[in-house]
């Protein structure tokens, strides 16, 4: 594929390749072709006034994809369906995750921010009030979602006898050089110190 300019000699036309570019990727061909077919290019390093330009943050995609897709694979999604309320709840989680804000943030900002629509295929709106309803309904269905889940993901087994604990709790440390410490709410109601979460599984 070549690009040539037509010149003029007399009264004859003749035409000179100006470049090749058959081994370009096609994507930046189709580039090309689309910007000659549907006005000219601009050079930014030739323009003197950059006020005209005007800068916008999109929606945010990669945390909210990764965390909809682990879901996925968690036999999560599958479980709670695809109503509203299912689709809160993916939200809830996605933001607990990403911004570790309350409920009423998550709303009111967060959402606001991120491809929903794009990722999830929901593009109902909701409020806080909203959120806290769906941890009713979670609530409510807990015992039904967590034999769901718990069937979904052991179906090729039914002859399992394996059973998950876990437990969570914390204890307060002196001194300030632990990496793994922070000062957040004490089980133990001693003020001023940091604190370790432990997690035990017991499979």
């Amino acid at each position: 594929m070549l690009i040539l300019k037509s010149i003029r000699d007399g009264k004859k036309v003749r035409h000179e390749t100006i470049l090749n570019i058959s081994k370009w990727p096609k994507t930046v061909i189709d580039a090309l072709e689309f910007a000659l077919k549907n006005g000219k290019t601009m050079d930014l390093k030739e323009l003197k006034d950059l006020k005209g330009l005007k800068q916008c943050q999109g929606k945010s995609f990669g945390a909210l994809y990764t965390i909809i897709e682990i879901c996925k694979r968690l036999g999560i999604t599958d479980v709670l369906g695809k109503n509203q309320k299912a689709m809160l709840t993916l939200i809830m989680i996605a933001g607990r995750i990403i911004c570790q804000r309350s409920r009423w943030y998550i709303a009111q900002y967060w959402s606001k921010t991120q491809g929903i629509e794009e990722v999830l295929k929901y593009s109902g709106k909701f409020d806080e009030d909203d959120l806290y309803e769906t941890l009713g309904w979670l609530s409510q269905h807990q015992e039904e979602i967590e034999q769901r889940l718990w069937r979904s993901n052991f179906k090729e087994n039914k002859e399992t006898k394996s059973i998950f604990l876990y437990d969570v709790t914390s204890s307060y440390v002196e001194g300030e050089q632990n990496e793994l410490a922070e000062y957040g709410l004490n089980r133990d109601e001693i003020k001023g110190k940091k604190q370790i979460i432990i997690g035990l599984v017991q499979v």
